[in-house]
């Protein structure tokens, strides 16, 4: 369920004309974390590429880290910290947890605009792997981006599919959905939650209408060592 005082999009602008603005809003509680592995030695280049026509994706998060960190699993309950992410796109939690267990966590600038591409550089000590989470905005709770990913490659290029949080109802209606032309302040939660799981997509219900719906995968993760 969206919390006012956790929702980084309740100011965003409603008009179409200035939503490329009133995503900065996004932004609102992230945070840069520090390596905090000193052992890092290789730098990797990530590129993310919304592949929708309707979606916006908050600014993503990206952490590399041990096989005993997790930000997300399918088939598992999400953590508050994801539920955060993945009802709006609020990344502060979820980087102030990875604090001091990570190699290193990186949370982007801005949104990424259907067929935009935001690029970030992470480091990543041997062995690690890198996880990613971002909101599909004009969703009660869904979310896409990878977890667990080998960083054992020199070259990764992935398209990835949306995921269901299982925290709050797909409810589809204006009031519960934060992205701008809808502007809402959420829906009671999912009870009890639900493991997180594909995401089925849009339904019509409510009036996040088809414009918004996605086809097979949503986004391209393509990474590259570059250090």
């Amino acid at each position: 369920m969206f919390r006012s005082q956790l929702n980084p999009v309740a100011r965003l602008a409603v008009a179409v004309g200035v939503v490329a603005a009133g995503l900065g809003a996004f932004g609102i509680g992230q945070a840069q974390v520090p390596a905090a592995d000193a052992r890092a030695a290789r730098t990797f280049e990530i590129m993310i590429t919304n592949l929708t026509g309707g979606q916006i994706f908050s600014p993503p998060i990206a952490a590399t880290h041990g096989s005993g960190v997790s930000m997300w699993q399918v088939g598992q309950p999400a953590t508050e910290e994801l539920r955060l992410i993945a009802e709006g796109g609020n990344t502060a939690p979820m980087a102030a947890m990875l604090k001091g267990t990570a190699t290193d966590v990186q949370v982007a600038a801005d949104p990424i605009l259907p067929g935009a591409t935001a690029t970030l550089k992470i480091t990543a000590a041997d062995a690690d792997m890198l996880s990613i989470a971002m909101m599909l905005a004009r969703t009660n709770d869904g979310f896409t981006g990878v977890s667990h990913l080998p960083l054992t490659m020199m070259l990764a290029d992935l398209e990835v599919p949306a995921y269901d949080a299982g925290t709050e109802d797909n409810t589809e209606r204006a009031s519960d959905v934060p992205a701008p032309p809808f502007g809402g302040m959420g829906h009671p939660a999912t009870m009890p939650a639900q493991p997180i799981t594909l995401h089925p997509g849009l339904t019509g219900q409510g009036e996040v209408g088809p414009e918004y719906n996605w086809v097979g995968a949503v986004a391209r993760i393509t990474v590259r060592q570059v250090e």
